[in-house]
């Protein structure tokens, strides 16, 4: 399971298209205390809607801080 913040911004990759408008989407994980045998994060996404879901439909971004 990939080491997943609080805070952190991800791209959720929704492999069976039931994301609204998209096959991919923004999000940012509000909770990364996994239930018990289960790889999942829990993010704030949508508008509004909290949803947990599993660690391999999301991957994480990068976001460069350095300036130019």
């Amino acid at each position: 399971m990939a080491d997943y913040k609080i805070g952190d911004l991800v791209e959720v990759i929704d492999p069976f298209n039931t994301i609204i408008d998209s096959k991919k989407t923004l999000a940012i994980v509000i909770d990364n205390i996994s239930r018990p045998s289960k790889n999942t994060i829990k993010i704030f996404w949508h508008g509004g809607t909290k949803s947990w879901i599993p660690t391999h439909w999301v991957r994480k971004i990068e976001i460069d801080d350095s300036e130019e």
